[in-house]
C-alpha cells in the first residue's frame, strides 16, 4: 500500500469533502459501466427540503432526493430509483457520515483559539 493510500485510508472521515463508493452493481449507460459513484459533502443549501433526521436514519426517500445533488457522475432520478439496496445503502451511509458531527464519529473538536 502506497503512503498516499494510507494516508487516504486513515484520514478522518468527519474531514472529507468527497466519498468514493464502488458499486456492487454497475449501471449500464451509453455503451459503458458506472461502477464508481463519488459523493459530495452536502452543504447547507444542498440539503434545501430536506430533512436532516430522515437523512440520518438513512430513510430511502429522502437519499433518493439527495443523491442526484451530490453524485458524480449525475445520476437521473430514474437511475437513482433503480439503485440495488446495497449500493443505495452504502451511499446513505455515506451521506450520514457527511452529516455527523465530529465527536459523534469519536473524533475530538479542535480549538481555534
Amino acid at each position: 500500500m502506497s503512503t498516499a493510500e494510507q494516508k487516504t485510508e486513515t484520514k478522518n472521515p468527519a474531514e472529507r469533502s468527497t466519498a468514493d463508493v464502488t458499486r456492487d452493481y454497475p449501471i449500464a449507460r451509453s455503451g459503458q459501466k458506472i461502477t464508481k459513484l463519488t459523493l459530495r459533502k452536502p452543504k447547507a443549501g444542498t440539503l434545501h427540503g430536506l430533512s436532516l433526521t430522515a437523512l440520518m436514519q438513512m430513510q430511502a426517500d429522502e437519499v433518493m432526493v439527495l443523491l442526484p445533488r451530490i453524485v458524480e457522475p449525475t445520476l437521473l432520478e430514474k437511475e437513482v430509483r433503480d439503485l440495488e439496496p446495497s449500493d443505495m445503502l452504502q451511499c446513505a451511509m455515506e451521506v450520514a457520515t457527511f452529516l455527523a458531527p465530529k465527536a459523534v464519529l469519536g473524533y475530538p473538536i479542535e480549538s481555534k483559539a
